[in-house]
Protein backbone atom coordinates (compact mmCIF):
# COMPACT_ATOMS: atom_id res chain seq x y z
CA UNK A 1 0.00 0.00 0.00
CA UNK A 2 2.91 2.49 0.62
CA UNK A 3 4.57 2.00 -2.28
CA UNK A 4 1.63 2.41 -4.47
CA UNK A 5 0.60 5.74 -3.07
CA UNK A 6 3.90 6.97 -3.36
CA UNK A 7 4.17 6.14 -6.60
CA UNK A 8 0.78 7.97 -6.91
CA UNK A 9 2.66 11.18 -5.80
CA UNK A 10 1.26 10.83 -2.50
CA UNK A 11 4.14 12.42 0.51
CA UNK A 12 5.14 9.51 2.86
CA UNK A 13 5.81 10.17 6.72
CA UNK A 14 6.40 7.71 9.51
CA UNK A 15 3.81 7.13 12.30
CA UNK A 16 5.09 7.52 15.89
CA UNK A 17 8.08 4.94 14.54
CA UNK A 18 6.18 1.84 13.14
CA UNK A 19 7.27 -0.03 10.62
CA UNK A 20 3.54 -1.23 9.93
CA UNK A 21 2.28 2.57 10.18
CA UNK A 22 2.40 5.58 7.42
CA UNK A 23 0.71 9.06 6.61
CA UNK A 24 0.03 9.55 3.20
CA UNK A 25 -0.66 12.98 2.03
CA UNK A 26 -1.61 14.64 -0.98
CA UNK A 27 -2.37 18.22 -2.22
CA UNK A 28 -2.07 21.50 -0.82
CA UNK A 29 -5.18 22.89 -0.66
CA UNK A 30 -7.84 24.16 2.20
CA UNK A 31 -10.04 21.09 2.63
CA UNK A 32 -8.82 18.11 4.28
CA UNK A 33 -10.06 14.48 4.05
CA UNK A 34 -8.44 11.74 6.39
CA UNK A 35 -9.01 8.00 5.81
CA UNK A 36 -7.85 5.72 8.02
CA UNK A 37 -7.41 2.14 7.37
CA UNK A 38 -6.11 -1.27 9.70
CA UNK A 39 -4.39 -3.81 8.86
CA UNK A 40 -3.82 -6.44 10.82
CA UNK A 41 -3.28 -10.27 11.54
CA UNK A 42 -4.53 -12.69 14.22
CA UNK A 43 -2.47 -15.30 15.54
CA UNK A 44 -2.51 -18.97 13.95
CA UNK A 45 -5.42 -17.14 12.11
CA UNK A 46 -4.17 -14.52 9.85
CA UNK A 47 -6.83 -11.98 7.97
CA UNK A 48 -9.53 -13.02 9.15
CA UNK A 49 -11.92 -10.29 10.01
CA UNK A 50 -11.46 -8.20 7.39
CA UNK A 51 -9.07 -5.97 8.21
CA UNK A 52 -7.63 -6.63 4.34
CA UNK A 53 -10.64 -5.69 2.90
CA UNK A 54 -10.95 -2.27 4.92
CA UNK A 55 -7.14 -1.41 4.11
CA UNK A 56 -7.49 -1.93 0.59
CA UNK A 57 -10.77 -0.09 0.68
CA UNK A 58 -9.13 2.92 2.16
CA UNK A 59 -6.30 2.77 -0.29
CA UNK A 60 -8.81 2.86 -3.03
CA UNK A 61 -10.54 5.96 -1.22
CA UNK A 62 -7.27 7.52 -1.26
CA UNK A 63 -5.96 7.19 -4.98
CA UNK A 64 -10.06 8.32 -6.25
CA UNK A 65 -9.53 11.42 -3.94
CA UNK A 66 -6.26 12.29 -5.60
CA UNK A 67 -7.55 12.11 -8.96
CA UNK A 68 -10.10 14.38 -8.20
CA UNK A 69 -8.13 16.79 -5.62
CA UNK A 70 -7.97 19.86 -7.43
CA UNK A 71 -11.39 19.91 -8.32
CA UNK A 72 -12.35 19.76 -4.64
CA UNK A 73 -9.77 21.83 -3.18
CA UNK A 74 -7.92 19.44 -1.45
Amino acid sequence: AKELVAQRGFHISPVDGLDTAFRADFGSGPLVVGVCAEYDALPDIGHACGHNIIAAAGVGTALALADVADELGL
